[in-house]
């Protein structure tokens, strides 16, 4: 059963996370001020979390979308990155099919589906929770690492004039931290999320990927953390970082359904 081709179950845990978000939100001041780590670890969490949330319901809507009827260009720009990929075999390709890994309909082409993972899938509830524990815990376990890193920043750029210091740290989180960052995720997808084997760092595609996903990064966080560091309380620097995540997040979720 679906409302507006969404799922009501995958409804139900946006609407949790929604929930859970807005409790957070209202308690976050008074809990950072005791335990700042563990408030940090557990906003981190829950926006991963949420975004593998929403891509794989965009994904869902995808698969159910028609893309030949509906000529709104921004909708099959965002649908089609959460559809589910499907590669074209030719003749040569097509003892696939008799392995079983993909469909053979008779007239020399095969077609085979790129899934990687088992997912609960019913009318009410279209769900990878495998794929989502993984996104979830590399909010979490990146909490310290994050709150080092933003400590750093801080304590390392303090002196010279406000905006100086400010390009200074979003220089030094864009050329250092995040390709760091974004190779360690990219490879933990690979390696962990999709079980590809650790072979993957030394093949092209990956490189590709990544430089295409950096490029992409260096067009978008620059000005996210120019914001950040400009205009947000230290407090709350990393959760509006994570918040932004929850978006550029999506994106790479979407890319590797």
């Amino acid at each position: 059963m679906r409302v507006f081709r969404l799922p009501i179950g995958n409804a139900i845990i946006l609407i949790l996370y929604a929930t859970q978000l807005l409790w957070l939100s209202m308690k976050f001041r008074s809990y950072y001020s005791q335990h700042p780590l563990l408030t940090i670890a557990l906003t981190n969490l829950l926006l991963m979390g949420l975004a593998d949330s929403l891509a794989q319901t965009i994904n869902s809507i995808g698969n159910s979308y028609d893309f030949e009827e509906d000529n709104n260009p921004f909708m099959k720009f965002v649908l089609d990155k959460g559809r589910m990929k499907q590669v074209w075999l030719d003749e040569a390709e097509d003892d696939l099919a008799m392995l079983g890994l993909a469909d053979d309909y008779g007239d020399g082409t095969t077609i085979g589906p790129v899934q990687s993972f088992q997912r609960v899938s019913n009318c009410y509830l279209e769900f990878d929770f495998r794929r989502w524990a993984f996104f979830s815990w590399w909010g979490l376990s990146i909490s310290a690492l994050q709150s080092t890193w933003y400590a750093f920043l801080r304590s390392a750029y303090s002196e010279d004039a406000k905006i100086i210091t400010i390009v200074q740290r979003v220089l030094a989180d864009q050329l250092f931290y995040s390709p760091i960052m974004l190779a360690c995720f990219l490879f933990y997808l690979g390696v962990i999320v999709e079980r590809q084997p650790p072979s993957i760092l030394h093949e092209s595609f990956f490189w590709e990927k990544y430089i295409h996903t950096l490029s992409l990064n260096l067009s978008i966080w620059p000005l996210a953390q120019f914001v950040n560091f400009l205009l947000i309380p230290n407090a709350l620097q990393i959760p509006f970082s994570s918040c932004i995540s929850v978006l550029w997040n999506t994106y790479l979720s979407l890319n590797t359904q």
